[in-house]
């Protein structure tokens, strides 16, 4: 392949500034918007949501207190815990990683 082929389509992208980080205490709020969105959105099937059940789960999620949310991401005897991702500081996705 052309190396100047290549050198073109690097230039026309965007840069991101992509951050995958460990989720602080403080975090909680994004955590449970991104996690009541994720149930709400088009891809909700992925996290096992069905429209028979869609109300009673995001139900759940908006009744959590500031606590439960934080033990989320505290994880299970420090055997797992939350991540954030953003990009240009905006919070776009949440996982759990297991140590």
């Amino acid at each position: 392949m052309d190396e100047n082929h290549l050198e073109n389509k690097t230039e026309n992208r965007e840069k991101l500034n992509i951050k995958v980080e460990i989720a602080k205490l403080d975090d909680w709020e994004k955590i449970r918007d991104l996690r009541i969105e994720a149930f709400s959105g088009p891809d909700a099937k992925m996290f096992g949501i069905t429209e028979e059940n869609k109300s009673k789960r995001i139900e759940k999620l908006e009744s959590m207190k500031r606590e439960d949310w934080k033990k989320t991401l505290i994880g299970y005897y420090g055997e797992v815990f939350g991540v954030l991702a953003s990009i240009n500081s905006e919070p776009v996705g949440i996982g759990l990683v297991e140590k």
